[in-house]
């Protein structure tokens, strides 16, 4: 498991991030991102950029 203030570092510190924002019980996440790597993008090519950096948590099972 991830506190939610190393996964909301960790997200920061991706190029183009400007802002996260992760609340979460351990088990359930809810995650703000805001980049400009969005604009123009719909909503689930969006998500599939954040997924895509989120891999290596959710195959490691720290996030689900």
């Amino acid at each position: 498991m991830i506190s939610n203030e190393q996964l909301e570092c960790d997200l920061r510190a991706i190029d183009g991030v400007s802002h996260a924002q992760v609340s979460g019980d351990g088990y359930h996440y809810d995650i703000m991102l805001v980049s400009d790597v969005f604009v123009g993008k719909s909503k689930l090519a969006r998500q599939r950029w954040a997924y895509t950096h989120l891999q290596d948590y959710i195959k490691s099972g720290r996030l689900h």
